[in-house]
Formats: structure tokens, C-alpha cells, sequence
């Protein structure tokens, strides 16, 4: 689980500074987060009423929501972004989205909540912070803060850090440029790696 956050945590930081768009207020991002936190961590129930593929979609369309998932996609593959064709960008879109899903569905599978509540915000220069405590059945809690910040329309969340831990971001960034850059700079080697999911998942080391 803090694996697939700090996923987010570092890709997330690389470009907030240009995804900002205004100002927010401490108290209504406080109310976004609590709201949004809620629906992602309640998600995680296991419905026996839908399939698969219907439950991969309820995520898929929540987190399209509440995180901006192009900004963090392009932000995962740095400065090969601009080297990209339109075609690329389009394709690489789709399949770090379909990544991205199946990595919350397998880092939450055992996951049980029991309650979220949000314990302070606080500002900084582009956004706020949103601290919260999430409950588990029969584990310790854990202190999951949420980074708000004024999209073009709505409020999103593009940074998250659990527990403080940083480093998943920069093995994943890492193994991402690598790849990249061990096939000539050819950007078409990570989308050949993303729909090579499982290949991927183990190069990252999602599970530490």
C-alpha cells in the first residue's frame, strides 16, 4: 500500500508547480479530501455483485475524479515526454491508466478500512495539505496525507505520502527512464513494457 502512494508522491511533485492554477482554501480543500478520501479507501470493498471488469471501471473512473492522471503519467517518464509523437502521448496515456488501476486493485486487495478522518490542513505555496487517519481492521492506522491543489475546473489531488515514506517514486522513475534509455531513447519501449504489465510491475518492485 505505501508503495502505491508513494507512486504518486514523487511523479506528482515534479510538476505541481505548473498544474496549479490558483489558490485554495484550507477548509474546502479539507472538505474535497475527507469527501474523496472516503470514496477511494470505501472502494476498496469487494462487491460480489459486479465482475472484474466493472469493478476496474468504478476505479478507474474514480480515480480520473479526484487525481490528475495525464499529469502524472507524463511526469513518470520526464524530460523522453517532449520526445514523444501525439500518437505516443495518446497511447501511453491509455495504458498508464490501465497500470495504474491494476496497481490499486492489487495493493489494496487486503486492505479494510474501518473509518477516515481528517486530523489538520495546512497551506504552502500551490496548493494545501490535507492530513488524515485512516483505521484498518486488525492493523495499525496510518497517516495518509493528501496534496489539493486548483485544477483548471475543479479542486485534485496530485501529491499523497503515507507514513512518510518517499522512496517507491524513485525506483519507479528510474526503471521507467531506463527502460526508455536502454532502447535508444525510443519512447515506444515503455509502451511496450506497460502493456507487458506484469514484466513491469516486478521491474519496479511494487511490492517493497
Amino acid at each position: 500500500m505505501k508503495a502505491f502512494f508513494t507512486f504518486l508522491f514523487f511523479s506528482l511533485s515534479l510538476f505541481t508547480n505548473v498544474f496549479a492554477q490558483g489558490k485554495v482554501d484550507p477548509e474546502t480543500a479539507k472538505s474535497f479530501a475527507d469527501g474523496f478520501s472516503k470514496k477511494v479507501l470505501g472502494s476498496l470493498a469487494v462487491d460480489k455483485e459486479i465482475s472484474v471488469e466493472e469493478r476496474k471501471q468504478n476505479v478507474r473512473d474514480l480515480l480520473r475524479e479526484g487525481f490528475a492522471m495525464k499529469s502524472i503519467g507524463q511526469a513518470s517518464v520526464g524530460r523522453f515526454w517532449s520526445q514523444a509523437t501525439n500518437a505516443e502521448k495518446t497511447t501511453f496515456h491509455k495504458l498508464f491508466e490501465d497500470f495504474f488501476v491494476d496497481i490499486y486493485l492489487e495493493n489494496f486487495k487486503s486492505y479494510k478500512v474501518t473509518e477516515v478522518s481528517v486530523v489538520e490542513a495546512r497551506s504552502d505555496e500551490d496548493g494545501v495539505w490535507v492530513k488524515t487517519v485512516v483505521k484498518q481492521q486488525d492493523k495499525p492506522d496510518v497517516i495518509m496525507e493528501w496534496k489539493v491543489v486548483q485544477g483548471k475546473e475543479n479542486l485534485k489531488i496530485i501529491n499523497v505520502m503515507v507514513d512518510g515514506f518517499l522512496n517507491f517514486m524513485l525506483n519507479l522513475q528510474k526503471a521507467f527512464v531506463d527502460i526508455i534509455s536502454s532502447k535508444g531513447g525510443e519512447f515506444s519501449a515503455i509502451l511496450d513494457e506497460l502493456r507487458n504489465k506484469n514484466g513491469l510491475k516486478q521491474m519496479v518492485n511494487l511490492e517493497k
